[in-house]
């Protein structure tokens, strides 16, 4: 690939060569990356990955701040952490509120060190884009301020190019999110700063550890464009725009966009009003679901879909978003049996208007099958047996989504192909 100007769309990524579905585009290491609080102190701070029940690894000076699941990780981010440590000690002492408000320094905080350490890094950092006029935001500056009260004087940045700093990390930063869409922590990878956004894009962004990976889902010519995304995807034309409006500042015109409106227009069929209301339903629903209650969360949705009726289209963006909360809710509550019909629901609108190597469609797949295996699992032979038929057809499916958009070494894919090969004995030993 290659990075050249792009009409009206700044700098852009373009293939050299024609490209296949799950080519590797990018393969990225973080500038900078940081485990959100969220997930500190459940995640490693150098793989992202789940901490092992047990033998988890401490930072070397027991600062308190930073936690590995092995000794491999923690070396990987020594010198990242370097420079936060005794900061990352002091502030554990603090009250829990100071904590909060000062432990979003960090990615700032790793970046300044990351660039009095490396001039190249600071020359890629500061070919990014930034917001108009950052070095005199107060905002900005402030921040700026901030950082450079937790680094020693002969690191800091002067204010102004900190400042500037600061929004090109705004700017550019990802969001590191696994397959089930948590957002695990933040990296600024500028390898990956120069992929434009297209509402029907040929390439995603995942995870391996830390790195970021951008692969092809689609196939790409020569001389075309590689594109991203950077909101969800299902959902109508002012919808998506709104949200990159809101994120990220530009007025989309993808070819999707720029489409005629009738080619998407199931994603918005139906009466407005009761689109609101179903809206509504499901933001109060979202929030029961974070709080932790699954079962309020579905008879909110539930309900909403009775009072919904045929007045919403079977494929409308709404209805579409509460079919993937009730699958969310259903596997939290073990409810095998809504687990499998909201999520054939939420396939078929998927497979009406999302790509098909979408990892959405692996992770809903994913929910299934194991959904059906459970299931079965107080059934008699014959039901068994079918089921495990078609559990091992889901896996498949999965594994071929998850092999072209997250690669075969990706402990996701991998994982999967483990359950498939385990379903297909289950099979073999039933026949």
């Amino acid at each position: 690939v290659e990075i050249k100007d792009s009409a009206g769309r700044g700098r852009a990524v373009f293939a050299t060569v024609d490209l296949s579905p799950g080519a590797v585009v990018v393969h990225a290491l973080p500038m900078a990356s940081v485990v959100t609080d969220k997930y500190a102190e459940s995640h490693c701070h150098g793989c992202f990955r789940p901490l092992p029940t047990h033998g988890t690894v401490a930072c070397g000076k027991q600062c308190g701040g930073v936690v590995y699941c092995s000794t491999a990780c923690r070396a990987h981010d020594t010198i990242a952490h370097e420079g936060e440590c005794d900061i990352l000690a002091a502030w554990k002492e603090q009250p829990t509120a100071t904590q909060k408000a000062t432990r979003g320094l960090r990615m700032f905080i790793r970046l300044v060190h990351a660039v009095q350490r490396s001039p190249g890094a600071a020359a890629r950092l500061e070919s990014l884009e930034k917001a108009a006029g950052a070095e005199q935001n107060e905002a900005l500056l402030g921040m700026a301020g901030a950082v450079n009260r937790f680094v020693p004087p002969n690191v800091r940045l002067e204010q102004t190019r900190l400042a500037a700093l600061i929004s090109r990390t705004q700017r550019n930063m990802h969001a590191v999110v696994n397959l089930a869409g948590n957002a695990l922590g933040h990296g600024l990878y500028p390898q990956a700063s120069f992929f434009n956004h297209a509402c029907r894009p040929n390439s995603v962004v995942s995870f391996l550890d830390s790195s970021l990976v951008v692969r092809t889902i689609a196939p790409i010519k020569a001389g075309e464009e590689v594109t991203i995304a950077y909101v969800e995807l299902y959902a109508p034309r002012d919808v998506r725009r709104q949200q990159l409006q809101a994120k990220k500042g530009f007025h989309c015109e993808c070819r999707r966009c720029a489409a005629n409106p009738s080619s998407e227009a199931a994603l918005s069929d139906g009466d407005p009003r009761c689109a609101i209301r179903a809206r509504e339903a499901w933001d109060a629903a979202l929030s029961l679901f974070q709080a932790g209650d699954s079962a309020g969360a579905s008879n909110i949705l539930e309900q909403a879909l009775h009072e919904v009726g045929d007045r919403l289209g079977s494929q409308h963006w709404v209805r579409f978003d509460m079919y993937k909360l009730l699958v969310d809710c259903a596997v939290a509550l073990a409810d095998h049996a809504a687990t499998i019909s909201h999520a054939k629901l939420a396939l078929q609108c998927m497979s009406a208007h999302l790509p098909p190597n979408h990892p959405s469609v692996a992770l809903i797949t994913l929910h299934m099958a194991a959904a059906v295996v459970a299931g079965a699992s107080r059934q008699g032979p014959e039901q068994e047996r079918a089921a495990s038929k078609e559990a091992s057809r889901l896996y498949r499916r999965a594994v071929r989504v998850l092999t072209v958009a997250y690669g075969e070494d990706h402990w996701e894919t991998s994982k999967t192909v483990h359950l498939l090969n385990a379903m297909d004995l289950v099979a073999k030993a039933e026949e």
